[in-house]
Parts: structure tokens; sequence; C-alpha cells
């Protein structure tokens, strides 16, 4: 059997046992390290097809469990940072702590990451250009006592100033129009049901010429035995593993997010893929997924930087 123990026993309990339906883990999101690797990898390799320096206005698909890439943003230039979620996972205490790191990791440049606090290697690499160049003017405003107090204050008011937070955002998402500079996320759109229903949203948020960046993985995040073996389980047990959970992961790979992207008025201008040769082939998968291009079997995580027409 292609499906590991654990999250088939979870998926079942989850179907009597409310406890057992959460799938949000605190990890992540939750220390400033991480969030600062997160956000200076998006920056970084969005940099490029930037103007100047960081976009005015951004949006964070799935915060998770602090505002920490949005705090790390509004310290770097960006003026407004909307964070949108399923579930309220933040903590205000806790973005207050990671405030407090972030700006002590940006006053001394603290230097990027190859791996988080657990280990994981990041992805995407540490982006191969220099980011401070285009944020140093920023910086003196941001760092200022001063300003580090109207943030602290700001964390405690979700509804206004510089950071904001929604949840449930889905269902308010078809009413934001041509609002951002930005739109990101980590680790996210692989969790999304309504996924083409989202793409839409997404490129309806950003102004013409706006930026996605999106670091999707493809993996089966440790549901099945081998890494791409969630392409490989029926319907059936996928329900039982589903269970009750109020999300787990879509199972769309590659080149069907890409398509969403197109569909709805995104150009590619660069993506960053991590491809792994071991897990099982294609012809392993179930008949749903076994016509995905070869590429999509073999790409674990995809980088992936758009930019509406």
């Amino acid at each position: 059997m292609n499906v590991a123990i654990k999250p088939l026993a979870k998926g079942i309990g989850s179907m009597v046992l409310p406890s057992w339906r959460s799938t949000h883990q605190q990890a992540g999101s939750i220390t400033a390290r991480h969030c600062y690797n997160l956000y200076f990898r998006h920056l970084g390799y969005l940099q490029p097809f930037l103007t100047s320096g960081p976009p005015p206005v951004m949006f964070e698909l799935g915060p998770g469990s602090s505002l920490g890439v949005g705090i790390a943003a509004i310290l770097t230039g960006v003026e407004e940072y909307f964070a949108l979620d399923l579930q309220v996972h933040r903590d205000v205490t806790r973005d207050q702590t990671i405030l407090q790191q972030l700006a002590e990791m940006l006053k001394t440049k603290a230097p990027f990451s190859t791996h988080d606090e657990w280990g994981n290697h990041l992805f995407p690499p540490i982006p191969p250009l220099p980011v401070w160049p285009n944020i140093e003017g920023h910086l003196t405003r941001t760092l200022d006592p001063d300003f580090i107090e109207r943030i602290h204050e700001d964390l405690e008011d979700e509804t206004q100033g510089k950071l904001r937070f929604l949840a449930p955002y889905d269902q308010k998402m078809d009413t934001i129009r041509e609002a951002a500079d930005w739109v990101m996320s980590q680790s996210v759109l692989e969790h999304v049901d309504r996924l083409n229903e989202t793409y839409k949203a997404m490129a309806a948020w950003l102004k013409p010429g706006g930026h996605m960046t999106h670091l999707i993985d493809f993996s089966s995040h440790t549901l099945t035995k081998a890494w791409n073996g969630h392409w490989a389980v029926g319907d059936a047990t996928w329900s039982l593993v589903r269970g009750k959970r109020p999300y787990l992961i879509n199972r769309v790979s590659r080149s069907g997010h890409l398509d969403l992207m197109r569909k709805y008025g995104m150009e590619i201008v660069k993506e960053v893929k991590f491809t792994r040769n071991d897990g099982l082939d294609r012809e392993q998968f179930r008949p749903a997924f076994r016509n995905m291009p070869e590429e999509d079997a073999r790409t674990a995580m995809s980088f992936v930087i758009a930019r509406k027409m």
C-alpha cells in the first residue's frame, strides 16, 4: 500500500474525532529566521523584474503561524501588507516578538540560510543577486524605534494600519480588484481545494503589470511512502486519508498550476524547479495522473514568478 499508516489512521479518525481534523503545524513561519529566509528568497528572485525596490502593496496567501513574512516586507520598504488565510493560526504576542527579532536581523544584515531550523533544505536556493542595494534606502526609516513601535501597535489591530489580516479570506476573495502589486505564497497552493477560483481571484487582486511569486510543493507531504506516491492512490483510499480535515493536498501537478496562471492572464517569467529521479514511475500512477508530463512526475517543488499582462 502506498499510503503511510499514520496519515491514513488520522484521516479515518478525523471522521469521528474533531480534535484530529486540524492539518496545521506550528512550524515554518513560527520563527523570525524562517520568515526572513522565505521573504528574501521571494524578493530576491522577483527583484530583477522590478524597476525599483519592493512593490508597494503585497498580499500573502496563507501566512500560517505568524505574519513574519509581512513584517519583513514592511521593514524593507513595502507600504502595505495584507495576509489572507482560511483559519486563524497567528498569535499577536508571537508576531510582536518576531518583529523585534527581524529588526535585529536587518540591522546586522544577517546571512541567509540554506536550511531551516529543523534541518530541512530551503528552496529555492539563496538568490544569486544581492538584495541589499534595493532596500538599504528604506532601512533608516523602517528600523527607527518610532516606526518599530508603530508596527508593534498595528499588529494588535488587524483591520487597519500597515499590516492587515483577513480570515476566512474565501468569503471575500471575489470582492478585491486590482489592489496588489505583489501576491505571494509559500507551500500553500498545493493545499487549496478551489484552485481554479483561487487563481482567478489572485489574478484579479493584482494591478496590471503586478507579479505573483509562489513556491508550490508537489510532494505527498509524507502522506505516502514514496514522495510522489499520492498520484498512485485511488479516490476511495484518498477520501479516507482526507477524512473530515478542512484541507490536505489537492494532487494537482505542476502543469495544472501553470495552466491556471496562464488561463487568468498571467505570463510565466521565471521558474526554478527541484526535480527528483527517485519515487514511483508514471506507469505506477492511477489513470487520472498517468498522462501527466514526465517533467511533472519528477518535479517535487517549483518556484514560479508570473506577471499580469
